[in-house]
């Protein structure tokens, strides 16, 4: 059985996603807002964003972030700029039984790093939206989910960072554990991984735990 809402939007769908190449300035978004998620994603140049009464900047692998009943407005910070948008009802995600990061974990400009890994998920989501065929919704609907996953996954790594960035034998573990969670198919060694970042076996293991 398939669920929709008052729009005629399937549940557990995106909304919406596109790719805008190389707009050109003066691209000005009058002061307006939504009933659902919508998120840039710049890949080349900047923009201007007002929000809360605030005006932020968002560059290349900046995430812009509005909020379901949020106004906000966008103008030009480059000449030029090219992103991807994607919209999505807060009901796609309690569908699929996953939450966006609360705001004040993510903000409205929000920086995450590998742009690859990113870029090939939205990448995915738009060549299935724009081709609808059977198991569209629910290749769209785990799309959904890896991005939010992983987007998840950026902000407690960048808050691990924040937290041991003044002690430096924490960092190391911290190191360590990046490591573990990136090779999880592969077999790592103990002695490997202390002397990776330069320890004893016997500090490491009594550190580590």
């Amino acid at each position: 059985m398939k669920y929709f809402d008052h729009t005629g939007h399937e549940k557990g769908m995106l909304k919406m996603i596109e790719a805008f190449v190389d707009i050109e300035a003066p691209y000005i978004i009058k002061p307006h807002s939504h009933n659902h998620f919508e998120l840039l994603y710049i890949v080349k140049g900047a923009r201007y964003v007002v929000i809360g009464g605030k005006i932020l900047t968002a560059h290349i692998g900046d995430l812009i972030i509005f909020r379901p009943g949020e106004v906000h407005e966008e103008s030009d910070a480059s000449e030029s700029i090219s992103y991807f948008v994607f919209r999505f009802f807060p009901e796609d995600l309690s569908s699929l039984g996953i939450e966006f990061p609360p705001k004040e974990k993510t903000g409205h400009v929000l920086k995450i790093p590998n742009k690859n890994l990113f870029l090939n998920i939205f990448s995915k989501m738009m060549k299935e939206h724009h081709n609808l065929r059977d198991g569209s919704r629910l290749l769209l609907g785990a799309y959904l989910i890896e991005f939010v996953v992983h987007l998840r996954r950026c902000i407690k790594n960048a808050l691990e960072s924040e937290i041991y960035q003044d002690d430096p034998i924490k960092e190391k573990i911290l190191t360590v554990i990046k490591t573990m969670q990136e090779n999880l198919s592969v077999e790592l060694n103990l002695r490997e991984l202390a002397e990776s970042v330069f320890m004893s076996v016997s500090h490491f293991s009594h550190t580590f735990k």
